[in-house]
């Protein structure tokens, strides 16, 4: 079985190992990850390698045959959940969480490559559209209605004066109030 799901990835591992796509961290973390188990579960987790392909608008010929692969390694994934055994509990939530992930990678994959390079540009546009939200404030060019209305009457400047009083009242008034308090 084992052999069958590595042979499986081994298939996936052309469209994954294609420069560029994995990340330094996800390299890593596969060299780490000696068992085969373990690397399975990692290149299901980096089926996200062929929408970063499609985002750089890369040509994706291989999703056919990964669709594939990936339907027959379901089947075999599903009959192998059926059989009873004895010890089943102890693998039943890895063998689930195969089943499933192996399910939604399907799914993905069978999806035609100029739908869901549609699907990769929109979440792409929703992505900028959040960072222009983001960094909006920060932009001055860009006003707003209120803020030009704002600009077309603009707000007095704070005083101390008292209503009517000009400048140089106030400080006659301050002048004075000097004298008398070195009088006093």
């Amino acid at each position: 079985m084992f052999r069958i799901l590595l042979l499986a990835m081994l298939c996936v591992a052309p469209v994954a190992a294609q420069r560029d796509f994995l990340t330094a961290d996800e390299v890593d973390k596969l060299r780490e990850a000696q068992e085969p188990d373990d690397r399975i579960k990692l290149y299901l987790l980096f089926d996200t390698v062929v929408d970063d392909a499609l985002a750089h608008k890369r040509t994706v010929a291989g999703l056919p045959a990964l669709a594939k692969t990936e339907r027959e390694l379901l089947t075999k994934l599903e009959r192998l959940s059926e059989i009873p055994a004895a010890d089943k509990e102890r693998y039943r939530f890895s063998l689930e969480q195969a089943v499933g992930a192996t399910r939604d990678s399907a799914d993905l994959s069978d999806v035609d490559v100029k739908e869901r390079s549609r699907d990769v540009d929109e979440k792409e546009r929703q992505i900028e559209k959040q960072r222009e939200a983001m960094s909006a404030p920060d932009r001055k060019s860009e006003k707003t209605a209120d803020e030009k209305k704002t600009d077309a009457n603009p707000k007095k400047k704070p005083s101390l004066l008292k209503p009517g009083e000009t400048l140089d009242q106030a400080n006659q008034s301050d002048q004075l109030r000097k004298k008398d308090d070195k009088d006093h």
